[in-house]
């Protein structure tokens, strides 16, 4: 059974191909895998097209967190969201559209939880898991940028820990985040 070829292989076959081979092979891809076509206008039309793809993630979380039937309680699927932000983070892994994505995510989640009341540890591991993919990132830039990242989000990510008011540590382990991003931007 053949084994799929590695980087360097592929890339040596990919240096024996004509012009035009690569320009077929690029299409086929181009037209035959979703991922792909997002990935090359991401390439080529940048921002613009990346707050396009951005809003269609958003829909698709959006579905998940408020299935249209849904019996009381019953929504909110992480696996599905996890799945469809791994799908968003092949595409530009350094965007402020993926905090965007998580920041909705967690949105989503405090907004059900106080909906539907309590949930399971599991449910607030995942919130706290996004709050703090939201600060570890914002503090992962350099100075400027991660100034410019802090101004954007703050003002959420303080409501958040309004919001998580129901218990099981959320609010705690927001407040102690938002805390430390305070002491090292200031307000």
């Amino acid at each position: 059974m053949a084994k799929a070829l590695t980087l360097p292989q592929l890339k040596r076959q990919l240096k024996e191909m004509t012009h035009q081979e690569l320009i077929d092979l690029i299409s086929t891809l181009y037209k035959e895998n979703k991922s792909t076509k997002d990935l090359i206008n991401l390439k080529f039309q940048g921002d613009s097209f990346e707050e396009k793809v951005f809003e269609e993630y958003k829909e698709k979380a959006e579905k998940i967190i408020h299935p249209k039937r849904s019996r009381l309680g019953i929504g909110f699927d992480i696996k599905s969201l996890k799945a469809l932000f791994k799908d968003y983070q092949k595409l530009n892994p350094k965007s402020v559209y993926l905090l965007e994505l998580q920041a909705f995510y967690l949105e989503g989640g405090l907004e059900f939880t106080n909906t539907f009341g309590d949930i399971d540890m599991t449910f607030y591991n995942y919130l706290c898991t996004l709050y703090s993919n939201i600060v570890d990132t914002i503090f992962d830039e350099d100075e400027d940028e991660g100034e410019q990242l802090f101004q954007r989000f703050k003002e959420r990510l303080a409501s958040y820990i309004e919001q998580a008011d129901f218990g099981w540590g959320v609010q705690e382990y927001f407040l102690d985040a938002y805390m430390e991003l305070i002491s090292y931007f200031g307000e």
